[in-house]
């Protein structure tokens, strides 16, 4: 047994005794006040926290102690920060094609519209339907609802 339950066992021999003669009457009476000791216990405990506090807050100076900067780097975290901070630098896959589509020469509006929804939704199309053995049809550019104006 932990000490915990020892003592427990302990105090319940002590009042087992205590109790076994007792009437109803008795007994309520006799829990009535016990009940009035563990209430008067309670107070007390809430009361020596409350005290402890007061003493930890005046020792510190009425200062909240916060979070503590540290002056030492750590390696670790500058990483991680480093790690987001690229990840934030990184294009989309889209910035990618349209960047590299100026690369070649193509003005920023015709490889925007070169990337649009429906001219790649067309091409799709278009390559499907020959693939099945159908005429090659004109395709045409839909709205792209993502470009910019």
């Amino acid at each position: 047994m932990t000490p915990q339950e020892e003592l427990f066992a302990e105090f319940f021999q002590k009042h087992a005794v205590l109790v076994k003669d007792m009437d109803l009457l008795e007994l309520r009476a006799y829990r009535e006040k016990l009940s009035l000791i563990a209430r008067e216990a309670k107070a007390g405990i809430y009361a020596s926290d409350e005290k402890e506090k007061d003493l930890v807050k005046k020792a510190r100076g009425d200062k909240p102690s916060g979070f503590a900067r540290s002056v030492n780097v750590d390696e670790v975290s500058s990483e991680a920060i480093n790690a987001v901070k690229e990840r934030q630098k990184r294009m989309t896959k889209m910035e990618k094609i349209q960047a590299g589509l100026e690369k070649l020469g193509i003005s920023t509006t015709d490889a925007s519209k070169l990337m649009s929804a429906g001219t790649i939704l067309g091409r799709v199309k278009a390559d499907a339907a020959t693939k099945n053995g159908e005429e090659k049809k004109e395709v045409k550019t839909l709205i792209n609802p993502f470009e910019k104006k």
